[in-house]
């Protein structure tokens, strides 16, 4: 069955009491069990889950596509139709762009659309307080290079590769992919982003071959005694704490060893931008997952090159009264997570006066 709607839904449009059926307030039409066992709405081509949705437009490939799609700004899904849904792209799980939780379709939509615009710069100045010119500033999301004037997407940045390539050998699916990097003359910054999930912590017996470990030991082994392409070490096993949270462990080794493989030997800084709205309806962990500030269990020694920041702040300190970005504001104001507004803006100016 082919669904043509390519309708987008915001807080406005949604119920949280669907009770089952379509998440559309008022939505008339029934429910239909898909063959695969899933229910969906034929009206508004959703597929239908307890607590939140996807985008459902078919099964075959192009309509997965059209799928995902809906889940993006309008002025960003040329692009990324032709750019970042794509085979052969290296992004994993592109599938779930479609999902209404999606951290990915999230970060694609507000870095997207602040580099498109031209106002990435911001973020920059934000996160490191430094002033760089709008043209020195590349964008990539999950190790691409995003250059909307080319109208392409370039393959992962030869020093991500190169950490992969020997910190990762071995491991056959998902790669280490940094959410967010932003690449200027003199500084890297790789940014961890997390909407309605937290980070995720090191879980002994959880090790598998062929992926990641996820166990505090083998993570410290693979990615921290045996990472001979730092030239100096940014930390130790010894300087690690007992609680580790294993992406941004990774991150932080994959930060510091590819700055120091770019032939500028570049400063760098890594940052955790989450959502305070979406933390705070969670305890401080969850079935593997830690939803407070981590800032205590940092390394020492690269106290100093970590941020903790929030998506709300983001939107205070460059979206909100900007009228340039007011489509960009109107996006984070109706954003939903679990059919519930996703990020609590209340009181925050969205226009100059």
């Amino acid at each position: 069955m082919t669904i043509t709607t390519n309708a987008s839904f915001g807080i406005d449009d949604l119920t949280s009491k669907n009770e089952g059926g379509c998440p559309v307030d008022a939505c008339k039409a029934k429910a239909e069990k898909h063959a695969k066992g899933f229910l969906f709405c034929p009206a508004h081509g959703l597929r239908i889950h307890k607590t939140t949705f996807r985008y459902y437009n078919g099964d075959n490939r192009n309509e997965k596509i059209q799928a995902s799609l809906r889940n993006m700004l309008p002025p960003l899904r040329d692009f990324a139709a032709k750019c970042v849904l794509v085979k052969n792209t290296g992004k994993a799980e592109s599938a779930r762009l479609g999902f209404e939780n999606s951290e990915d379709a999230l970060t694609y939509n507000i870095f997207g659309w602040l580099h498109r615009h031209g106002h990435l710069h911001h973020v920059y100045k934000w996160l490191t307080g430094e002033t760089v010119a709008p043209n020195h500033l590349q964008l990539f999301l999950w190790g691409l290079k995003i250059d909307f004037v080319a109208g392409k997407i370039e393959k992962p940045w030869l020093p991500l590769q190169k950490v992969r390539e020997r910190l990762e050998n071995g491991v056959h699916h998902f790669l280490t992919e940094p959410d967010i990097m932003l690449l200027c003359p003199t500084r890297l910054v790789c940014i961890e982003a997390k909407f309605s999930s937290g980070n995720p912590v090191c879980i002994d017996g959880k090790d598998k071959d062929g992926e990641k470990p996820k166990s505090r030991s083998k993570l410290i082994e693979r990615y921290v005694q045996k990472n001979n392409l730092w030239g100096q070490p940014a930390f130790t096993a010894q300087d690690i704490g007992e609680k580790v949270h294993s992406q941004l462990l990774r991150m932080f080794v994959f930060t510091s060893t590819m700055a120091q493989l770019h032939e500028k030997n570049l400063d760098w800084l890594v940052v955790n931008l989450v959502s305070k709205t979406q933390w705070a309806k969670h305890g401080t962990s969850n079935k593997g997952y830690d939803f407070q500030d981590p800032t205590s269990q940092v390394p020492p020694k690269v106290a100093g090159r970590f941020k903790f920041k929030s998506w709300e702040e983001l939107y205070l300190e460059v979206i909100a009264g900007n009228r340039n970005l007011q489509e960009l504001a109107t996006y984070m104001q109706n954003k939903t997570a679990n059919l519930e507004r996703a990020f609590n803006l209340a009181g925050v100016p969205t226009t100059a006066g």
